[in-house]
């Protein structure tokens, strides 16, 4: 197993197949309410987002999170800051598509804890060799990228092919087509809405029953 800093991550599957990210722009700062009752149903990973926020910051909002996180035995996650990461000793850190290289990163982290990256294209993904997991978006229409160019489920499929991390599909995923995401060979699914929603806890469900069983 790939460890962080006291969650196991398991290889092949990173975050488990599924990852709620708790993104501060669109939940605000009170984030343990929403991946409450998510954590409690199993959500095996939770990645918190606070961009364009000081370390300081990031830290105050998701101190409670990485507590109710670590306490239900789901990975942690934070977005882009290396500093709050270890602040907040994370399991792991994710990386931007416009970020530094992987092996930059790693540099700067100390053993075991795992790192991600975004990728949007191709070459984004050819990128992200290295990493533990690739989050690739927007699959399909989504709210925070209004207008943006969409994946599908084909080209998703073709960047599953191609990357070498572990594909999760992100943007627009919902309970009407996880399991086309899963069709495309994902390791599993990433959202915001999805999971913070009234029928957060249903989606969890169906993204996990679509997941790769252990084993498979």
């Amino acid at each position: 197993m790939v460890q962080g800093m006291g969650i196991p991550v398991e290889p092949g599957r990173p975050l488990g197949g599924a990852c709620f990210i708790a993104d501060v722009d669109t939940l605000g700062e009170d984030l343990v309410g929403p991946a409450r009752p998510l954590l409690a149903a199993g959500l095996p990973a939770v990645l918190l987002r606070a961009r364009g926020r000081a370390a300081r910051d990031v830290v105050r909002i998701g101190s409670a999170l990485r507590d109710a996180a670590g306490e239900a035995g789901a990975a942690f996650v934070v977005n882009g800051d290396l500093d709050a990461a270890l602040a907040l000793e994370a399991d792991g850190v994710h990386i931007p598509a416009a970020g530094p290289g992987v092996a930059a990163v790693r540099a700067r982290l100390p053993d075991g804890i795992a790192v991600g990256r975004s990728a949007h294209d191709e070459a984004e993904v050819v990128l992200a060799a290295g990493a533990d997991w690739v989050f690739v978006s927007p699959v399909f229409a989504t709210e925070s990228k209004p207008g943006a160019p969409t994946l599908g489920p084909d080209a998703l499929a073709a960047l599953v092919a191609r990357a070498r991390p572990p594909v999760y599909a992100l943007g627009g995923i919902d309970a009407r087509n996880v399991a086309e995401c899963r069709s495309a060979g994902v390791a599993g699914v990433a959202a915001i809405r999805a999971f913070a929603g009234p029928e957060g806890v249903a989606f969890l469900r169906a993204a996990l029953e679509s997941s790769p069983r252990e084993g498979a």
